[in-house]
């Protein structure tokens, strides 16, 4: 099964992990993700409430409820920079690894593009299709339309994908594929 792990996890990460020694049961690893999630989460979720009083104050928001809506998805969003920051914390110190086992290698960025590049392709195809069968249709743009929170909203979710991506593939992964089969 290990010659098929290159096609899940790119080559040059998972060489540089197997060579080091470490890793091996894959509950031992399944543990050590659920305590890096758990850390993961309480980071997030002081961020979010950073993140909630900042708003408050710039605001003038009376309350958490306040920050529902457009506003509260932004921030849902954004405090996903929390999840990545604590990842980065258990990845360097916690398991030792370098930064780019978990893909921040010099093509970093033009793989990102490149993925989000995808991303548009099949979004705008989907879109197409759905045109062409006559189930989607565009009455206009509202008078009211802004288009920064829209920005902020795709900004934040390619935060968002990133900081699963890192936890998931570039960390849980990864230590599982050190001794194991990535299928393990």
């Amino acid at each position: 099964m290990k010659q098929f792990d290159r096609f899940l996890v790119a080559y040059n990460q998972l060489d540089n992990v197997r060579s080091d020694g470490r890793g091996g049961n894959v509950l031992l690893e399944c543990l050590k993700f659920l305590a890096v999630l758990v850390f993961a989460g309480v980071t997030q979720t002081i961020l979010a409430n950073l993140l909630v009083y900042a708003y408050m104050l710039i605001a003038g928001a009376t309350g958490f409820t306040d920050a529902s809506g457009t506003a509260g998805i932004i921030i849902s969003l954004f405090s996903t920079f929390g999840m990545i920051g604590a990842t980065l914390l258990a990845l360097r110190f916690a398991f030792k690894r370098e930064l780019s086992t978990a893909g921040f290698t010099k093509p970093f960025w033009s793989e990102y593009g490149l993925g989000l590049l995808a991303g548009f392709a099949v979004f705008a195809l989907a879109l197409g299709i759905a045109a062409a069968a006559g189930t989607l249709t565009i009455a206009g743009i509202s008078p009211d339309f802004s288009p920064l929170p829209w920005l902020l909203i795709f900004v934040g979710f390619l935060v968002q994908g990133m900081s699963e991506e890192l936890l998931c593939r570039g960390m849980f992964m990864i230590n599982i594929a050190r001794k194991n089969s990535v299928a393990a």
